[in-house]
């Protein structure tokens, strides 16, 4: 495990999987008071253990527990640090159509870690089914993420109640991620990845809000969300893998919403990080040539959609292999890792895709990957 750091895969994927029938029902069961809280558990560990033994039988190198016991997309990890609790709008996120999942995060304190996260015991589990042949993967939203949120129209009132101005709340932010990641590490994890949807989540009105409240322009607020994640690794362990995953089509975003967005080559060349996945769907310019900016890490490419039952313009082999070969004008084959893109979807969202065309999709990622190395 050495060689950990040079990022070996060169297949990745993004971490989450669909949730089985089984498990949502115990999830909702729980959620009436039907089943208690530890019977719930008993069931996601059953189904991670299925998940773990399909994704090693369909050859990855890399594995996780599909995040099956995330109750919301990342909510639930800034709900483990201290400070943060979850609140509950009673309507579906601003940037989601339909509108689902209700929760968002609250401020009741200064924002720090102590000694334990959930997290921690929910990798120890998953490695002690992995094995030796594959290596385990714990999945975590950025410090990008937890700052976004709290920025937003609907969140920064309570935010400015313990925060008088943004640079404290980075440097709180930085310093609560500096020491669980620590933590993680002491559990064993080799190899650590942080999800950042921030180039969806503000839009024109939360800046407006931010500049009211703050006083701080859109500009600077975009540098924070770049700092965050810089300064939130400034002490990583020097035996942990570290990946960024790059996400901006989570969702379909809310319509006549100016976005503006933190930028990417800033991102790649300031984050301390082994490895950035970057996600392409040939609709918008310049995703492929992004990745030339990773000059000392791995360059992973997000190909092939996990969130609907129709492949999109990627449905022919030959298309992802075209894809691939164009990237090799910037990033050199040695450094190029390939990647599925965003997660499956599942919980309480509309399943778009079933778990057969699931494992069928990375059958075929592969197929295509093995082609390109000429055996993984």
């Amino acid at each position: 495990m050495d060689t950990l750091r040079t990022f070996p895969f060169r297949v990745d994927i993004t971490g989450n999987f669909l949730k089985s029938e089984r498990l949502q029902k115990a999830r909702m069961d729980h959620e009436r008071g039907d089943i208690p809280f530890l019977d719930l558990e008993a069931i996601e560990s059953e189904e991670i253990e299925k998940l773990v033994a399909k994704q090693k039988e369909l050859g990855l190198k890399v594995v996780t527990d599909g995040e099956l016991r995330r109750t919301c997309r990342y909510f639930d990890f800034f709900w483990g640090l201290d400070g943060v609790e979850m609140q509950d709008f009673k309507h579906g996120h601003r940037f989601n159509a339909p509108p689902v999942r209700t929760e968002s995060v609250m401020l009741t304190g200064k924002i720090g870690f102590s000694y334990f996260h959930p997290v921690m015991q929910h990798f120890q589990f998953l490695k002690s089914i992995a094995g030796d042949d594959v290596v385990p993967k714990l999945t975590i939203p950025s410090a990008g993420q937890l700052l976004a949120e709290l920025l937003k129209e609907e969140n920064i009132e309570n935010t400015n109640e313990y925060y008088l101005e943004i640079h404290p709340l980075v440097e709180d932010i930085a310093e609560a991620y500096r020491r669980v990641i620590e933590a993680i590490r002491s559990v064993d994890c080799r190899f650590l990845q942080l999800d950042d949807y921030t180039r969806d989540m503000l839009c024109e009105k939360d800046f407006i809000k931010i500049k009211e409240v703050f006083g701080n322009e859109p500009e600077d607020v975009l540098r924070q969300l770049v700092l965050v994640n810089e300064f939130s690794l400034g002490q990583r362990p020097a035996d942990m893998l570290i990946s960024l995953h790059i996400c901006y089509n989570i969702c379909e975003l809310a319509k006549g919403e100016e976005r503006r967005n933190p930028s990417i080559p800033e991102t790649l060349h300031s984050v301390p990080t082994d490895a950035f996945c970057i996600e392409y769907n040939g609709r918008f310019p310049g995703e492929v040539e992004m990745l030339e900016f990773a000059e000392n890490q791995s360059a992973v490419l997000g190909l092939v959609t996990t969130n609907s039952s129709k492949l999109d313009n990627l449905e022919d082999k030959d298309q992802i292999r075209a894809v691939i070969v164009n990237t090799f004008k910037y990033v050199p084959l040695e450094k190029l890792r390939l990647s599925l893109r965003c997660n499956f979807t599942s919980d309480r969202e509309e399943d778009k895709i079933t778990e057969e065309q699931q494992w069928d999709r990375i059958r075929m990622f592969m197929e295509v990957a093995s082609d390109i190395w000429n055996g993984l």
